[in-house]
C-alpha cells in the first residue's frame, strides 16, 4: 500500500510540474505515435507455490496463459478507432484450502477512440466489455463493461502525460485513477512513469532490449459459478518484473519475463476480510510480433 501511494504521489507532482514545459514540434505526441505493443501475443506463464495466511489454508500453485491480438484500426472524422481482442487465463493447480476456483477467465474486447484537439491536445476513451469470470460458470452475470477516459498532453517531442480515471461498473474497486508521464531522453531509453502500470526499457538496437517494470493491480475481479455462494472472487497483487525482448526476424519477438508478486490478497464478497497471500516468483515467456 505504501508503494502504491508513494508512486501515486511522484507522478501527481510530476505531471503538476511538467506543464512549464512549452510544447515542441506539433502534432506529436510520444505516448500515441510511439508504438511499442506488438499487433498480436501469445504468452504462458508459471507462478512458484506459495501460503495463504490463514488458519486451514494450504499452499498453492498457478499457471497463466493469455494471447491477443489486432481486429480492427480505422480512422473517423472525429477521431481513430484501435480495436483488439484480449484472453487471459488463470489456472490454480490446487484450491489454497479455501475454496479457490479452477480457472478465471477474462475474454474481453480493448478498443480505444483517439481525437487530437490540438496540436498538443488529445482525448481518449477505452472500452473493454468482455466476459469475467470463473471459466466453468459462465454465465449472463458474467459480462461487464469497464471503461476508460483520459486527457493526454505533449510538452515535447520526447515528453508527454496523461490524466483520467478508469472505471469499472459494478466491481468492488470502482474507479482507478490513470495519471503518469512517458519521457524518452535518448535514443537507447524509454521512461513510462504511469499508474497503475510503469516500464523503463533500454533498447540499444532494434534486434533486442531489456526491461524493467512495477504494475499494480486493484481490479482483478470474476464472477463465479451460480452455484458459489460467495458469488465473486477479487485479486489485488503487485507485479515487479525484468524482461528481455529479442527480434527472431522481421515480424516476430521473444519475450521472456522473470518477476515477483507482492502485496497480494484474495477476497470473497460477502466474506468479511480477505485472505493474505505471501509473495511469490513467476517466469512468463511470449512471442508476439506485427501482422
Amino acid at each position: 500500500m505504501k508503494t502504491r501511494i508513494l508512486l501515486l504521489a511522484a507522478l501527481l507532482a510530476l505531471t503538476i510540474l511538467c506543464p512549464r514545459i512549452k510544447a515542441q514540434q506539433p502534432g506529436y505526441c510520444c505516448i500515441l505515435d510511439r508504438i511499442n505493443d506488438p499487433a498480436w501475443l501469445i504468452y504462458g506463464a508459471l507462478l512458484t507455490e506459495t501460503d495463504i495466511d490463514a488458519p486451514g489454508a494450504e499452499d498453492f500453485s498457478m499457471a497463466e496463459f493469455g494471447a491477443s491480438g489486432g481486429l480492427a484500426f480505422f480512422r473517423t472524422s472525429s477521431g481513430v478507432v484501435d480495436i483488439r481482442a484480449d484472453l487471459d487465463l488463470a489456472h490454480f493447480m490446487d484450491d489454497g484450502g479455501i475454496g479457490l476456483p479452477d480457472d478465471l477467465l477474462a475474454l474481453n474486447l480493448d478498443a480505444d477512440w483517439v481525437t487530437r484537439v490540438d496540436d498538443t491536445t488529445s482525448l481518449r476513451a477505452g472500452f473493454k466489455p468482455g466476459l469475467y469470470a470463473e471459466a466453468e460458470g459462465l454465465s449472463s452475470d458474467s459480462f461487464f463493461f469497464p471503461f476508460s477516459l483520459e486527457a493526454i498532453y505533449a510538452f515535447q517531442p520526447n515528453l508527454s502525460g496523461l490524466a483520467g480515471v478508469a472505471v469499472y461498473p459494478d466491481f468492488d474497486q470502482q474507479l482507478d485513477p490513470l495519471i503518469g508521464l512517458r519521457w524518452i531522453p535518448g535514443e537507447e531509453w524509454v521512461l513510462d512513469l504511469f499508474y497503475p502500470a510503469s516500464r523503463i526499457t533500454f533498447q540499444p538496437s532494434t534486434d533486442w532490449s531489456v526491461s524493467l517494470g512495477l504494475t499494480i493491480d486493484k481490479t482483478s475481479e470474476y464472477q463465479l459459478d451460480k452455484s458459489d455462494d460467495r458469488d465473486r472472487i477479487m485479486i489485488d497483487q503487485d507485479r515487479l518484473y525484468i524482461e528481455a525482448e529479442w527480434s527472431v526476424d522481421e515480424s516476430t519477438r521473444v519475450m521472456c519475463q522473470f518477476g515477483r508478486i507482492m502485496d497480494r490478497s484474495i477476497e470473497f464478497e460477502g466474506l468479511n476480510g480477505d485472505f493474505d497471500v505471501d509473495d511469490t516468483v513467476y517466469f512468463r515467456i511470449g512471442v508476439g510480433g506485427m501482422i
